[in-house]
């Protein structure tokens, strides 16, 4: 199995409404392709993991990198992996809404850091890493929010 992290900037800000038809889509297409994942949306910006069979997760990442609903699309990590981290969700939606002001903080400044390529984000290794624990947090706190 593969697992890839990225980042990428919302061609256009989406509504509740748009961001729910997204993530319904999504999972309909993973659930079919065996994929698992989760998407973190905040200030125009995505954050997501996906991971599942490496030939999915790759074509996957082929019609993410063409979809208009987004561009720029930078990748923290892409690694084999023996275990899901997200094995029920087919694609989970983590709203920065649902964060505290706190981690909509360090996630802002995250977002920016490895799009100016300073700080945590002049290092890949330092971006996929930081990258990776913050989604890890994000996660728990959805399974406080919304158990699996």
């Amino acid at each position: 199995m593969l697992s890839i992290a990225y980042i990428s900037i919302a061609s256009k800000d989406l509504s509740a409404e748009e961001l729910s038809a997204l993530v319904d889509q999504s999972a309909a297409s993973n659930a079919r392709d065996g994929i698992t994942g989760m998407l973190v949306y905040h200030a125009g910006q995505f954050m997501q993991v996906i991971e599942g069979p490496e030939e999915a997760i790759k074509a996957l990442m082929l019609r993410i990198r063409r979809d208009p609903r987004h561009h720029d699309v930078y990748e923290l990590f892409r690694r084999p992996v023996t275990e899901r981290e997200f094995p029920t969700w087919t694609m989970t939606l983590c709203n920065s809404e649902a964060l505290t002001v706190k981690d909509r903080s360090v996630l802002s400044d995250y977002l920016h850091q490895v799009r100016a390529g300073t700080g945590v984000g002049a290092d890949r290794e330092d971006a996929a890493r930081f990258g990776t624990a913050l989604l890890e947090q994000f996660c728990k706190a959805m399974l406080r929010h919304r158990p699996c």
